[in-house]
């Protein structure tokens, strides 16, 4: 078995996990409030989506993290061929801090398909720094809503510990080196 199929059913597994469930429904208020408190110039985030919730709002909190320094690797697990607007206006203003994924356009049998249709109603964010590593799921957002349920959030403190963060983070890092966008050989 491959590395990929390995880290595949390594991150199924420790999904499978009962999550600790904060309750939110709506706007970005608590990802705000938890993110505010920790980004800084070391911080990179990376931000799986399908596009349903990138309204101004977002737009703007984002546009603050970058402001502070913070890099961003957006991947865009959605519909159609390139994600929404306000993404790539920031990443027009941020250059040199924003990296747009859109796996859209893979192959359905590449890693990267089959990335884009695991995470495509479950969206991690993940915050990968040298001391305030976190950890945001989202397990159901659907598509074209503002309301995302199932949200569970791990502190800094208990990102260290939670095997999910680094299963995912090795994950999202195989999905956004181009190497892995062509069909793998079945």
């Amino acid at each position: 078995m491959n590395v990929v199929a390995q880290l595949a059913r390594k991150t199924r597994t420790l999904f499978a996990k009962t999550p600790k469930e904060i309750s939110w429904e709506g706007g970005g208020e608590e990802f705000a409030l938890r993110f505010r408190r920790i980004i800084d110039k070391d911080s990179h985030l990376y931000i799986v989506s399908n596009g349903a919730a990138e309204g101004s709002s977002w737009t703007r909190e984002i546009r603050t993290y970058l402001q502070l320094g913070c890099k961003v690797s957006y991947i865009y697990t959605g519909l159609l061929d390139e994600p929404a607007e306000n993404i790539s206006i920031l990443e027009g203003e941020f250059p040199r801090q924003v990296r747009v994924h859109a796996l859209s356009k893979a192959s359905a049998r590449s890693v990267a398909g089959r990335f884009a249709k695991k995470y495509f109603l479950t969206h991690p964010t993940l915050h990968v720094h040298p001391t305030k590593p976190a950890l945001w799921l989202e397990w159901y957002h659907p598509l074209a809503s503002p309301l995302a349920f199932e949200v569970e959030y791990l502190e800094p403190v208990d990102t260290g510990k939670d095997e999910r963060y680094k299963a995912l983070l090795e994950e999202i890092k195989v999905v956004t080196d181009g190497r892995y966008l062509a069909p793998t050989a079945q």
